[in-house]
């Protein structure tokens, strides 16, 4: 494992591809991967689930979900508060449409039998 990452690293590259890098690393391995990573001016897709790893490394997130690609800006602790901003406003936006669409039943369950109400706001003939 080791061997593979040092070959991947020593090789100029403008797009460096890394799954996991920090397992089966010690510590001092780990730190110095960070540094090197840090410095790295290539484009780098990195997959990790080591978060302490993440921050310091690397500043924008592009998050899939629903076949969908989401990019957020920032390290990783700022892509989680931001996706749960955007969780908790997409939950209120829900939650108002509901309220309107209940608000809209029961003006239409209420006016439905009474052919002179169901248009509001005129005068029946």
């Amino acid at each position: 494992m080791r061997l593979n990452l040092a070959q991947a690293l020593i090789c100029r590259s403008d797009l460096l591809l890394l799954d996991e890098p920090t397992n089966h690393l010690d510590l001092d391995a780990v730190i110095w991967l960070e540094r090197w990573l840090s410095n790295y001016r290539g484009t780098l897709l990195l997959i990790s689930h080591d978060r302490d790893f993440l921050d310091p490394i690397i500043d924008r997130v592009i998050h899939i979900e629903h076949q969908k690609l989401n990019e957020y800006t920032g390290n990783y602790t700022s892509f989680e508060i931001q996706r749960a901003t955007k969780i908790a406003q997409q939950n209120a936006a829900y939650q108002q449409q509901q309220r309107k669409v209940a608000h809209l039943q029961s003006f239409i369950d209420r006016f439905k039998a009474k052919a002179t109400k169901a248009k509001t706001g005129t005068k029946p003939n």
